[in-house]
């Protein structure tokens, strides 16, 4: 236990290099088209956490940790149609490749083949979907990798607006315990791939968005 302890521990320090840290998945572009604010990210935030990610990329997570390396391919051509914008399912490949890059720099042969086959266009690479094939490979239960992925995202977004000077980090992380309840008991529920839904239009309408000379990837 004390092993996928610290390794899970080292897959949600915000300094292991997941991919995800490069993007600011919509909040940019919020701040830009006005619609993020300093008094409004606590709602944003919560709402990115717990109305999407919770019924979205947690439910991609958790079913891609009962996944092998002969279904994931057919099982993530499947999931891919969820990513419904050009721009989403860019910026979640994107962001997958980087996270299997690392670990592949790490000398994990728990994603080389992962790599491999990316590489090879023979799977997608959606970020979520390679966290939890990968966080069961490295000995996490389904609920700690529901965790970690949740913890991961939590520091991107806040990370992604202390950058964009909407919030301070300490405000951030208080905003971020008031949830962790809610987060943990989201993730220690049961969830299967038809329950794959979670909508947060204000977000996915600036996810969409453009904004010239950008401080991320998106």
């Amino acid at each position: 236990m004390t092993i996928e302890f610290l390794r899970s521990l080292q897959l949600a320090d915000s300094g292991f290099p997941t991919g995800s840290f490069g993007y600011s998945w919509g909040l940019e572009n919020a701040v830009y088209k006005g619609f993020l604010t300093k008094n409004n990210f606590s709602l944003w935030f919560e709402s990115e956490m717990l109305d999407r990610w919770a019924f979205f990329d947690r439910i991609i997570l958790s079913e891609a940790w009962r996944k092998n390396i002969h279904n994931f391919s057919l099982w993530e051509k499947k999931i891919d149609r969820f990513f419904w914008s050009k721009k989403q399912k860019k910026d979640s490949i994107g962001a997958g490749r980087v996270y299997l890059e690392s670990l592949t720099r790490f000398g994990s042969k728990k994603s080389s083949d992962l790599l491999k086959m990316l590489n090879e266009n023979k799977i997608f690479g959606h970020l979520s979907a390679l966290q939890g094939i990968t966080y069961k490979r490295m000995g996490l239960s389904r609920n700690e990798s529901m965790l970690v992925g949740a913890h991961v995202n939590s520091q991107s977004l806040i990370s992604a607006a202390v950058r964009l000077n909407v919030v301070s980090s300490m405000n951030g992380q208080i905003y971020y315990s008031e949830i962790i309840p809610k987060l943990a008991d989201l993730c220690s529920r049961k969830c299967c791939e038809d329950d794959i839904g979670g909508f947060f239009p204000s977000g996915e309408i600036a996810l969409l968005s453009f904004k010239p000379n950008s401080l991320f990837i998106n």
